[in-house]
């Protein structure tokens, strides 16, 4: 009895032995259990690939320049996508190069939207999209935001600057649609400055409604009126740029709405030179096309949408971005959002809407180099701890990773942060370590302009008189 009472006792204090050491039990897990070379969706680690509801639900990809991020996640994706929608965000201009040949020789059509190049550009008119009085607001509203910001201390003259911007392209859109374009929206505002009365002539032929807004707007009095136009014509300044004017004046992209029936991969290329420059033009593209993706649900035989977003921390300005990566997944859109160092630069570009950003992408890749601290310390406490025995068999517990770990985990490494599994690492293979990639040649990327060599402008007659 009782040596049958002191192994009864023994089993149990090594149960509750065991279950003290499983306290602590964090480890990595395999990595096929959630990405594969026969997946569809975003590539991970050069190779394998998620599937297309995970990627879906977001990717948020966070690596310092030489961290392969390119030549392993996005070039890879590029080149193996099919069947598809593409729309990407290349500020560097070397990723359509990159997978120019791949995705010619798969029959995508290829468009690039580069508002200093017309020569090699589509057409991008923002007026083309505005069929209400919403549309038509947010346009205007993005344009004062993205091009004057919060300059003014009084946010009067910023709202009456949009609602300014906004009736004259409500004017267009319903009397003269053939000169619906930013650069004759910049054209009016320059009139009513130099020639009112010129203005006022044309708003008598326009709906009574639009003309008593119009004499509503005049009635702030002459020293306001002055202001606001000056600052509306301030926010489309950029439009005395012939170029930009030229790739806006007419729309060659067609309707957002019908680009899942087409296989079209588009690049969207403005150099980092440009990047303010161009902020308010860029800042509408991406915006109105979240819109029409948002607006109707794909049908069983439409093409899925990939939005590749690199530098999307330094180089875009989403409007609610926070919510885009948890509705657009509803429309079979997957969105990849890449950075630099992590979390610390989403929040200086996004604020508070980071955190949602974050929380709303499925998956985190976090690469070798160049990571912020507080991204380092978020893995840490992610990965969790574990319990181990040393050489004297004491036990003791630990991270799994710790942060200081984390900033030296070796190059051509990630770690993959997706949902309720545990990390996983991986081993990066670039591109051009495949052979399926690395032998074929580089091919010329060969895009006609199909921008006009002149703006359809308003006609001469109503130009400001010019000086003696």
């Amino acid at each position: 009895m009782l040596v049958v009472m002191f192994i009864a006792v023994a089993v149990i204090v090594q149960l509750l032995k065991d279950k003290r050491r499983r306290t602590y039990n964090s480890n990595f897990t395999s990595a096929r259990k959630v990405i594969s070379k026969t997946n569809k969706g975003f590539v991970i680690d050069g190779i394998r690939r998620l599937t297309r509801n995970d990627s879906f639900r977001g990717v948020l990809v966070c690596g310092n320049v030489g961290s392969y991020k390119t030549s392993s996640v996005i070039l890879p994706f590029l080149k193996v996508a099919d069947d598809c929608v593409l729309v990407v965000n290349d500020i560097s201009e070397e990723l359509l190069p990159g997978a120019y040949s791949e995705l010619t020789e798969k029959g995508f059509e290829v468009i690039a939207l580069k508002f200093r190049t017309p020569s090699r550009s589509a057409c991008f008119n923002p007026l083309e999209r505005c069929n209400t009085k919403g549309q038509i607001n947010k346009v205007a509203k993005t344009i004062v935001q993205s091009a004057l910001g919060n300059r003014s201390s009084d946010p009067f003259w910023n709202q009456q600057a949009i609602t300014l911007i906004a009736l004259i392209i409500t004017y267009l859109k319903q009397n003269k649609p053939k000169y619906a374009n930013l650069a004759n929206v910049y054209r009016m505002l320059k009139f009513m400055h130099a020639e009112s009365k010129t203005v006022d002539r044309m708003f008598v032929e326009a709906s009574e409604e639009l003309f008593i807004s119009y004499k509503s707007f005049l009635g702030f009095g002459e020293k306001i009126v002055s202001g606001v136009v000056a600052s509306a014509a301030a926010a489309l300044q950029i439009m005395e740029d012939s170029d930009v004017a030229r790739v806006t004046s007419i729309d060659t992209i067609g309707d957002f709405r019908n680009l899942r029936k087409r296989k079209v991969a588009l690049f969207v290329q403005n150099s980092v030179t440009d990047l303010e420059y161009l902020q308010f033009v860029t800042d509408i593209f991406y915006a109105q096309l979240a819109e029409s993706l948002l607006d109707a649900m794909p049908e069983e035989n439409d093409n899925d949408v990939w939005l590749v977003f690199d530098e999307f921390a330094s180089s875009m300005q989403l409007p609610q971005a926070g919510s885009l990566f948890a509705t657009l997944r509803k429309t079979r859109t997957g969105i990849m959002a890449v950075c630099q160092d992590g979390r610390s630069q989403l929040k200086q570009r996004y604020g508070e809407a980071a955190n949602t950003i974050i929380s709303n992408c499925y998956t985190k890749l976090y690469l070798a180099g160049g990571l912020d601290l507080e991204t380092a310390n978020y893995i840490e406490k992610r990965a969790g701890k574990f319990e181990f025995e040393d050489d004297k068999e004491v036990r003791r517990v630990r991270e799994l990773i710790t942060a200081d770990e984390v900033l030296q985990i070796q190059p051509k490494t990630g770690l993959v942060d997706i949902g309720s599994h545990a990390l996983i690492q991986v081993k990066l293979t670039p591109y051009f370590e495949r052979f399926s990639f690395r032998k074929k040649g580089k091919v010329e990327v060969r895009l006609s302009g199909q921008v006009p060599e002149s703006v359809p402008l308003l006609p001469a007659k109503l130009d400001p008189p010019k000086r003696a």
